[in-house]
């Protein structure tokens, strides 16, 4: 019961950060285009998304054009 109270709570506020971002276009990694000569890897994004880098105290710094929407 405690861990479902957590899970609710942790959802509402990623729902109210995301809310409050107002991105105007929401992205998922799922919809990652690698086929696209960007220079994108699966292994690192799969690498980036576990969230291990956190854990170890690293640092990551993306850079480079953001894709454009037309």
């Amino acid at each position: 019961m405690v861990d479902r109270e957590t899970t609710h709570r942790n959802n509402n506020k990623v729902t109210r950060l995301l809310k409050a971002a107002r991105l105007k276009l929401q992205a998922h990694p799922e919809e990652i285009d690698y086929q696209h000569p960007r220079g994108l890897h699966r292994s690192q994004f799969a690498d980036l998304l576990s969230s291990r880098w956190i854990h170890q105290h690293h640092n990551v710094l993306i850079t480079g054009p953001t894709d454009s929407v037309w």
